[in-house]
């Protein structure tokens, strides 16, 4: 089965991530933690704080995906990789480009508020996560009260998937352009 390398176009503003999406079944196969008052230890007054929080991109995993045809492959993400897509987003100010399972339209008033690599000791560990170093994590705030009671109190939503346009090394070396591969990544999508 093949495995895929995915890597940043040259044009950063088209690359990369361009939302973060709820899901039930996160790619990266690690649910979020939902933090309220009572598991940080922090001064609030709010009984509940509304933060999610868990990993994005794990460097070198293996996600299985499926081309147009069906047949199954492998991609995966360098550190690297992850570290220019996390201060991309942050760049060009995606933080608050959130959906609910890859559905189309934005869900309001749920925003990134933190975002960070792993590392040795980072506080991901406070949180009882053990994320390998160089995961792309974020804690993100749910102030929509529909997302908050109906999908992440009751575990309908277990984690994050990302929305965004990468290429590969194969694509890279095409005669195609930067253009030309995000429209056929858009077209797939829309299949």
């Amino acid at each position: 089965m093949k495995i895929i390398e995915m890597l940043l176009g040259k044009d950063r503003e088209k690359w990369g991530v361009h939302a973060i999406s709820l899901v039930e079944t996160p790619a990266v196969e690690e649910n979020f933690v939902a933090l309220s008052s009572h598991e940080i230890k922090m001064k609030e007054i709010d009984s509940e704080k509304r933060i999610i929080l868990g990993a994005v991109l794990i460097p070198e995993q293996k996600v299985l995906r499926k081309d147009k045809d069906g047949n199954p492959y492998y991609i995966f993400f360098i550190k690297d990789t992850i570290e220019q897509a996390s201060q991309d987003y942050l760049i060009y100010s995606r933080q608050a480009e959130t959906t609910k399972d890859h559905k189309k339209g934005k869900v309001e008033d749920v925003v990134v508020v933190e975002t960070w690599l792993s590392g040795e000791n980072d506080k991901t560990k406070d949180f009882g996560l053990d994320y390998p170093v160089g995961t792309w994590v974020v804690a993100m705030k749910v102030n929509n009260d529909e997302i908050w009671k109906d999908y992440v109190k009751t575990g309908r939503v277990k984690g994050f998937s990302i929305e965004g346009y990468f290429t590969d090394k194969q694509q890279l070396n095409s005669h195609k352009t930067e253009d030309d591969i995000i429209v056929e990544k858009l077209k797939e999508l829309l299949r």
